[in-house]
């Protein structure tokens, strides 16, 4: 390897330190180059000087700031939160800086833009144009005012965040009361006595302990005492949205935007509000259509259910019933039981397996790295190669950078599955730097003595983000700024959704399957129903999607905000969803971190995104999944080139053809066929 493995030896002091040093640097590096004459400013002067200040800028931070997600220490915590306000209140002082702007539009003016390549081209309309729509064309009033203001939606967003990722919440459930969750989730709950002297057990709000009892408990005030919590358990976050959506539309007011969504539209593939209304309108109406035959059956199903458990039938399709119906319907029409699917996917079976097919398919090679000084004990650290590249030279070439994986749950650390592309894969001062990609997830541990087990949407799941992770160590640019993943929000999540198409494959199921018990694979029966699953539910599972992206746009478009987000969430969520609360009303947008860190007016990007892996899992994958020159191809047209060119250009060259969502529609509408 060209350089050695990360070492993770930070501790609250290291953090401070080098965090307040690296904003020092940059900033050193800034008044220089404003310090230019106009008549020497030019690419190199200032675009390629501000290129490597702000590439060291993020070598020397992104690593303490993962650590407020992972680390055990308190103290470590602490001082990436603070480090992170830091961070966020100098990035936006800094991207306000008028004199900066100055000596851009000189080096614009002083350069012979056609001697530029197509990346250095990208990057300097977009540092012009990010400014721009920064404010810096604004008087000096008004920049202040703006920056005052976004320095307080950073500081309220870190703390937001940081509630999310400390809750430490629960719910005391009687075994009577937990009737129907499967026997070795219970295993895991920490039991004590409550104060009426039962024996209880503590349901925490971490995914492995949360759906479980929300998918299979027969009682339904069991189901709503879960879920009601689930929502609340972050409220002290309440306060913190609305000021945050508050802060925002004052700020798209003083940058002359109608609304923040207008803003935040404008440089993604979407473009306008009006395109992005548009596409969930009309999804919403033909996916209602489906959505409300899927209620029918399940209300069907509810009756008999009520009667067959001797409680009284409600006639209302309740919140806390849709999974729990959806799970006994998938069950029933299609006998497939995912308490015994689960058996085939042992922890360790499915992540080894997992790893190899990316290998496979990417033309890769991983080794771990035994005896890493890492953040927690769990955590495994590994060296990735272009495995072609290794072989032709017997192991002295094709390095591509470090991967790290922190798999399972425990306090204090990040709730729910993500990767962060800490070190991006460009050109610095003194050649390139190579890309560091850490995936955080909570699979289960296991307990009772039993092996850990995985739901099939689980593996779904952990496939999808480990194709974040290769995005990031598969991409190599000139400039940070468009490394892997740093591409329009609104394409992000495409390459990872298309990924998701190999856990629905035959031959792949029975690779990453192996029973806890005999060390079978699936057989074919239970394959072909894992398959037919996928389009059970289709059109509750993508009506909930259009709630949250309708949700997202609705708060970041209007003017005057209702008395209270909560029952705006609680409406919406029963208009779109076909669902009923019973009258509650619950904060479920306290939860809603995709606002608050990055997806704001763009969760519909899931279901826009999902357009585009479709038409690139049929056109180029269906027929031979596993094909090495079809992984080639997506490596070198889709992951390598990241974000230095716009999305729509990378989908062409990579499908021979404009893009069009004719695969999409026949997949959404598959499950109705049937």
């Amino acid at each position: 390897m060209p350089i050695s493995p990360p070492q993770w030896k930070h501790t609250a002091e290291s953090i401070t330190k080098t965090g307040e040093a690296a904003i020092k640097a940059h900033e050193a590096a800034f008044n220089k180059i404003a310090q230019i004459k106009p008549e020497e400013c030019n690419f190199e002067s200032v675009l390629t000087a501000m290129a490597m200040a702000n590439v060291n800028f993020e070598l020397a931070l992104n690593p303490l700031d993962f650590m407020q997600y992972v680390s055990t220490e308190e103290s470590v915590r602490d001082a990436a939160v603070e480090l992170d306000k830091k961070t966020s209140e100098y990035s936006i002082t800094s991207a306000m800086r008028t004199d900066i702007f100055e000596v851009l539009k000189a080096a614009e003016k002083n350069t012979d833009v056609s001697k530029l390549t197509s990346e250095q081209k990208r990057f300097l309309e977009k540092e012009i144009s990010d400014r721009r729509r920064s404010g810096l064309d604004l008087s000096a009033e008004k920049r202040e005012e703006l920056m005052a203001k976004k320095k307080e939606i950073s500081k309220l967003s870190v703390d937001f965040n940081r509630n999310c990722n400390e809750e430490k919440g629960g719910i005391q459930f009687t075994a009577e009361e937990l009737e129907g969750v499967p026997e070795d989730s219970i295993t895991g709950f920490p039991k004590s006595t409550d104060s009426q002297g039962r024996e209880v057990h503590t349901m925490s709000f971490k995914t492995p302990d949360y759906m479980p009892v929300i998918d299979n408990a027969k009682r339904p005030e069991t189901r709503k005492k879960a879920l009601l919590g689930y929502e609340k358990k972050t409220e002290q976050n309440e306060p913190l949205f609305e000021q945050i959506m508050a802060l925002r539309q004052e700020c798209a007011s003083i940058l002359g935007y109608e609304n923040w969504a207008a803003y935040r539209l404008e440089p993604k593939m979407a473009k306008t509000v009006a395109t992005t209304d548009e596409f969930l309108s009309d999804l919403r109406k033909k996916v209602t259509v489906l959505g409300k035959e899927e209620v029918d059956t399940l209300m069907k199903l509810k009756e008999a259910e009520s009667k067959e458990l001797g409680i009284p039938f409600d006639n209302s399709f309740r919140h806390w019933d849709m999974r729990y119906l959806q799970r006994l319907d998938r069950q029933r029409t299609l006998d497939l039981d995912n308490e015994v699917t689960k058996q085939y996917f042992p922890v360790e079976h499915v992540i080894k397996e997992v790893l190899a097919i990316y290998q496979e398919l990417l033309s890769l090679k991983f080794f771990k790295i035994e005896g890493a000084k890492l953040w927690h004990e769990e955590a495994t650290q590994w060296a990735v190669f272009d495995a072609d590249k290794l072989e032709q030279s017997q192991g002295s070439e094709g390095f591509l950078g470090f991967m790290h994986l922190d798999l399972f749950p425990r306090e204090n650390k990040y709730g729910h599955a993500a990767v962060w592309c800490l070190i991006p894969g460009c050109v610095v001062s003194d050649g390139i730097s190579y890309p560091i990609a850490n995936m955080v997830a909570n699979l289960a541990k296991p307990s009772g003595g039993k092996p850990a087990l995985m739901q099939h949407n689980d593996v779904v799941t952990f496939f999808h983000e480990l194709g974040h992770a290769f995005h990031g160590l598969c991409s190599r640019t000139q400039y940070s700024r468009f490394h892997g993943t740093h591409v329009e929000r609104d394409f992000v999540e495409a390459p990872s959704q298309m990924l998701e198409n190999w856990v629905f494959e035959s031959s792949v199921l029975k690779r990453i399957s192996k029973h806890v018990d005999t060390g079978k694979e699936l057989p074919d029966d239970l394959i072909e129903k894992i398959i037919a699953a996928r389009d059970h539910g289709q059109g509750l599972f993508n009506l909930r999607q259009l709630f949250f992206g309708t949700f997202d746009m609705r708060i970041h478009t209007m003017k005057d905000k209702p008395e209270k987000i909560s029952e705006l969430y609680e409406k919406m969520r029963e208009d779109i969803c076909l669902t009923d609360g019973e009258g509650t009303v619950s904060p479920g947008q306290t939860g809603f971190a995709h606002v608050i860190g990055g997806y704001d007016a763009g969760y519909y990007g899931y279901l826009w995104s999902q357009v585009y892996s479709a038409d690139m899992y049929a056109t180029i994958f269906e027929q031979d999944p596993m094909s090495k020159a079809s992984g080639k191809l997506y490596r070198e047209k889709v992951l390598y080139p990241g974000g230095s060119r716009n999305a729509t250009e990378t989908l062409k060259d990579f499908l021979g053809r404009e893009p069009n969502n004719e695969a999409f529609m026949r997949k959404l509408f598959a499950g109705a066929k049937k």
